[in-house]
């Protein structure tokens, strides 16, 4: 595809959010918006060789493990602390399965877009939206008037920007892109606003996504996104997979963000898998995409998370 270079961004952006090695990472200064910024813009564009790129994948995510219940051997690495099945309790047995289910998808999620290379010119676009919706041009002046409205980050600060993705992924696309107004109200909506893990119920297990309940913050994002979306040139099922391939990939952590689960990680499989018939790594007797939604979907529907 033709040569395509990311937007330059401030240095003074941390570069550890940008790569996001560690699902921790918290994004006090960016709101999320150039999370795994750096995974995300390679995947895009193509860029390095199929080899390198997942073996990077695999220094991020992991191994692309076929099984969610299974010990790694030792050529293969987790993203996270892995204790042996025989040893570990029910609870830690639950968290290693979900959390497996989201960082081995959301990794095979950027090896098929990065593998997207016939014809050349089909991926034309998605670069230039995906900087759009990260504000990556600009994204210290919208950190600031954030700052301004709700004060420093907190926890849940870096789940703002993959919820406002999500209100606008379920928002009316009746006129080829969601409008401002649509995403501000689906924005209200009660699964957006807080972070938690798919077995949280209440109390110190939940985090609030402070700025979803801020009316000036929810609407200087859903300008942004509304106009980053309206001024694609984008097939509007096109400008769909990379708003859902973008909102997964900038969340600080797909096991603690039912929203961007649900309305950006799923979409992003089946658009994958239908449009480029894309497989994926934990495709065993279920689709993917159907085994996330009955495990971790069904525990956060059971919460009214979902």
């Amino acid at each position: 595809m033709p040569d395509q270079h990311p937007a330059p961004k401030s240095r003074s952006h941390h570069p550890g959010c940008e790569e996001a090695a560690n699902p921790e990472c918290d994004c006090r200064r960016c709101f999320s918006l150039l999370h795994q910024h750096g995974i995300l813009s390679a995947a895009i564009t193509s860029e390095g060789s199929p080899t390198d790129f997942k073996a990077r994948l695999t220094d991020l995510f992991g191994s692309a493990f076929t099984k969610v219940d299974s010990d790694p051997v030792p050529a293969q690495s987790t993203r996270r602390e892995w204790q042996p099945i025989a040893t570990a309790g029910t609870g830690k047995r639950r968290t290693q399965t979900e959390q497996r289910f989201v960082d081995v998808t959301l990794r095979d999620v950027l090896w098929n877009v990065h593998s997207i290379l016939h014809p050349p010119s089909f991926k034309a676009g998605w670069l230039e939206l995906a900087e759009g919706l990260t504000v990556t041009a600009d994204w210290e002046g919208l950190a600031a008037r954030l700052t301004a409205w709700t004060g420093d980050p907190d926890d849940g600060s870096g789940y703002f920007w993959s919820s406002m993705l999500a209100a606008a992924a379920v928002s009316p696309w009746t006129a080829g892109t969601p409008g401002a107004p649509d995403i501000i109200t689906q924005s209200s909506l009660p699964q957006l606003g807080h972070a938690r893990f798919p077995r949280a119920g209440s109390g110190r297990n939940l985090t609030a996504i402070r700025e979803m309940a801020n009316t000036n913050t929810t609407r200087a994002a859903a300008d942004v996104i509304s106009r980053a979306l309206s001024r694609s040139a984008l097939a509007i099922r096109d400008r769909r997979l990379v708003l859902a391939v973008v909102g997964s990939a900038v969340s600080p952590d797909l096991w603690h963000h039912p929203a961007a689960t649900r309305h950006h990680l799923i979409p992003a499989v089946l658009g994958l898998r239908t449009r480029h018939n894309a497989q994926f790594s934990l495709d065993n007797h279920d689709a993917v995409e159907d085994r996330i939604d009955g495990d971790l979907g069904q525990k956060w529907r059971d919460r009214a998370a979902w």
